[in-house]
């Protein structure tokens, strides 16, 4: 039966099946359809700047939904076919589909968390006090400022490598972020060129944006793209590898950290910061509001260094600062709650990153760790 597009808005389906183009289905066409099922056949059937309020709406509805990269998976199951050759049993495929499945709906939570534009507000204002820098920072008498604390932290890990640098050194940034610390590497590194590699495409304008804005962009290079599968062009061409809280989110930290290695020169240095756990752990308050896959303490990071190869030089921990620095993203949400709702941060969002920074706070979860790691490739 073919309809007009405004009667189709009307059929209240049991299953909608979106077909063939992409950002097409908006919020008021799912409320105004009311299936009972979303089966998309189509690869990012929402309309993009609308997506997390369509999500959120599925859910409260619930309606059920079947992610698209899902339904797609006949192609990618012959594609894995071709993949092994063909002489392959459906056991090995199936572990195959898993994996990549799994780790395709990591990373799109992933983005999800970051790559919006009203969580670019949120993360600016909330965790980087203001700054396109969203990073923990190092708090102490004469520096109570968030802004100024996370620049303290940026400014230890550079004191910790800036003796075994180049001259001109080529330095790779993990996890870039709204390029925060992008701008501090090439201010402060004269001569330097940076490549920046991260996964959030939104992210990314931004972080360019500012570093064309600044007049650096002449030693400046930006990758979309994840840093567990660093391209092998980039091997062997950087004296520096830098990185903050971004490697918890890596969906193979063993492989991304051996990338890493693979990249550097010689000699080459590896500073990093990261959100550790003092003991193992199932689950934390921290996953309430962050897509994580590694709840690493720094015993088993320090196995992970031996078992890669790399020279562990040392560990700054710096734990004791992350109560001050949760105090301040919990005050700053409620210092903003209503300018962040007008950006279209959703009241859902803001709750759940109350309870989490309360959790953090009143010693429900004290589990957390944070410090500066120094390593080097032998």
């Amino acid at each position: 039966t073919v309809v007009s597009k405004n009667d189709f808005r009307e059929l209240q389906p049991d299953i909608f099946v979106p077909l063939a183009t992409s950002y097409n289905i908006s919020l008021n066409d799912v409320k105004r359809l009311k299936p009972l099922n979303i089966i998309p056949g189509a690869n990012l059937p929402f309309v993009e700047a609308e997506y997390n309020e369509i999500m959120e709406y599925i859910e409260d509805a619930r309606i059920g939904f079947i992610p698209d990269h899902l339904c797609n998976l006949g192609g990618v199951y012959f594609a894995a076919l071709n993949y092994f050759d063909h002489d392959v049993g459906i056991d090995k495929v199936k572990k195959y589909l898993e994996k990549i499945t799994e780790e395709s709906l990591f990373k799109k939570s992933l983005n999800t968390q970051y790559d919006d534009d009203n969580m670019h507000i949120f993360y600016k204002w909330i965790m980087g006090g203001g700054s396109q820098s969203i990073h923990y920072g190092v708090y102490d008498e004469f520096c109570l400022n968030q802004h100024d604390a996370i620049y303290k932290t940026k400014t230890m890990m550079l004191n910790a490598v800036k003796n075994n640098l180049p001259s001109k050194p080529n330095v790779i940034e993990l996890g870039s972020g709204l390029g925060g610390s992008s701008e501090f590497i090439l201010s402060k590194i004269a001569d330097s060129h940076l490549t920046a590699i991260n996964i959030c495409e939104g992210q990314n304008k931004t972080n360019q944006g500012n570093i064309n804005e600044k007049g650096y962009s002449d030693r400046f290079t930006l990758e979309t793209t994840d840093f567990d599968n660093l391209s092998p062009s980039l091997h062997g061409l950087y004296d520096l590898a830098w990185s903050q809280e971004a490697f918890c989110h890596s969906y193979d930290l063993k492989k991304a950290l051996l990338g890493v290695y693979s990249c550097l020169k010689p000699g080459g240095m590896l500073v990093f910061t990261d959100l550790l756990f003092k003991k193992e752990t199932k689950i934390s308050s921290f996953e309430m509001t962050n897509v994580i896959k590694n709840k690493l303490t720094k015993k088993q990071y320090d196995a992970i260094a031996l078992e890669l190869g790399w020279l562990n030089i040392d560990y700054i921990d710096l734990s004791s600062h992350l109560e001050e620095n949760f105090r301040q993203m919990r005050d700053r949400l409620e210092k903003y709650y209503d300018q962040l709702i007008s950006h279209g941060v959703s009241k859902k969002r803001i709750s759940e990153y109350q309870i989490s920074l309360d959790k953090r706070l009143d010693g429900t979860d004290h589990n957390l760790a944070w410090g500066i790691f120094i390593w080097k490739k032998t």
